[in-house]
Parts: structure tokens; C-alpha cells; sequence
């Protein structure tokens, strides 16, 4: 006869005696080991939990990458964009910059041979006889007013975006229209 290794007594001829972790054990104890041994059940319920919080994250976590994909990708096309903006605005300033400087040359010449006529101009009617100085004052202004309307006119067409050469040409052929007396104001060339 055999005892049980975890109650101590006999194990009976007609029990049969069961091997418990390499221990023989009585069917009472058995059964009662096992129980101890067994996880504790949970209801169904909770046992799907796992899977369905599993298939959760992973469809956020998917979410999340198309998501953050799509902002790099956004981002990458807005700065590359603003990258493009900024090229071409410095182009637009350095040509505009240019275009500034080619006008601001020209005026620049142009005052300084204002000056040079206006003293050329003075010093003919000084030299010719009977002119007064009253006479010299208004054949100056006269001048001078015209050329006004000429650097207006040339202004004016610096504004509307022409070269000086283009300036120059159209000046030139208002100047030969007028001598011809086809035109008589520089706005007529605007119309």
C-alpha cells in the first residue's frame, strides 16, 4: 500500500493512486491540487478584450503613421513652395533693383546735363545783344519747362514698366511727330 504525499493517508487497493508533479497522490487530493493549480476562469467577455484592444492599436497606430506621412509630406511640398516663392521674388527684386538703377542713371544724367544747358543757355542770351535780364529769366523758364514736361513724360513711362531705350525711342518719335504737328502732348501716346 502506498500513502499520499500530500494528506498522508493510505491509499486504499481498490483507489487508484495519480503522480502529482512526480508525487503519488490520493484522487481527493488529486482533484484538489488542480484546482489550486488551474488559472482562475474569466468570463468570456474579458477574454476577447486583448484581441479587439490589439486590433484597436494597431488600426491607430495606422492611422497615426498615414497621418503623420501625409503631414511630411505636406510640409516638404509647402516649403518647397515657399523655397520657389522666394526664388522668384529675389529675381523679381534684382530685376526691378536694375530696372530702378537704369532709370535713376538716367534722370542722374539728365540733371547734370540740365545744369550744363541751363549754363550754356544763360551764357547765349548773356552774349546776345538786347536781351534783358527779365527776357534771359523767361526764355530759361520756358526751357526749363519743357524739359519738365519731358522728364514727366519719361517718368511716366518709366512707370508704365518701358526701358530707358524704349523711353528714349518713343521720347524720339513724339519729338518728330510733334515737329511734324501730328501730336501734341507726350499723353497722347498713353491713350
Amino acid at each position: 500500500m502506498e500513502r499520499c504525499e500530500n494528506c498522508g493517508r493510505e491509499i486504499g487497493t481498490l483507489e487508484t493512486a495519480h503522480v502529482w508533479r512526480e508525487q503519488v497522490v490520493c484522487g481527493s487530493c488529486r482533484g484538489a491540487l488542480a484546482v489550486e493549480d488551474a488559472p482562475i476562469a474569466q468570463p468570456a467577455r474579458f477574454q476577447r478584450w486583448p484581441l479587439a484592444g490589439g486590433v484597436i492599436l494597431l488600426v491607430l497606430v495606422a492611422v497615426g503613421v498615414i497621418l503623420y506621412a501625409s503631414e511630411v509630406s505636406r510640409n516638404r511640398r509647402a516649403a518647397a513652395e515657399e523655397e520657389a516663392r522666394r526664388i522668384a521674388q529675389e529675381q523679381t527684386d534684382a530685376i526691378n533693383a536694375e530696372f530702378r538703377r537704369e532709370w535713376e542713371r538716367f534722370f542722374d544724367k539728365r540733371d547734370d546735363d540740365r545744369e550744363l544747358q541751363n549754363a550754356r543757355f544763360r551764357t547765349r542770351l548773356i552774349g546776345a545783344t538786347g536781351y534783358t535780364r527779365d527776357r534771359i529769366l523767361a526764355e530759361q523758364d520756358a526751357y526749363n519747362k519743357n524739359r519738365n514736361i519731358r522728364d514727366k513724360t519719361f517718368l511716366r513711362l518709366a512707370k508704365e514698366g518701358f526701358t530707358v531705350a524704349e523711353a528714349e525711342e518713343i521720347v524720339k518719335q513724339w519729338n518728330k511727330a510733334g515737329e511734324e504737328g501730328q501730336a501734341k502732348s507726350p499723353s497722347s501716346w498713353f491713350r
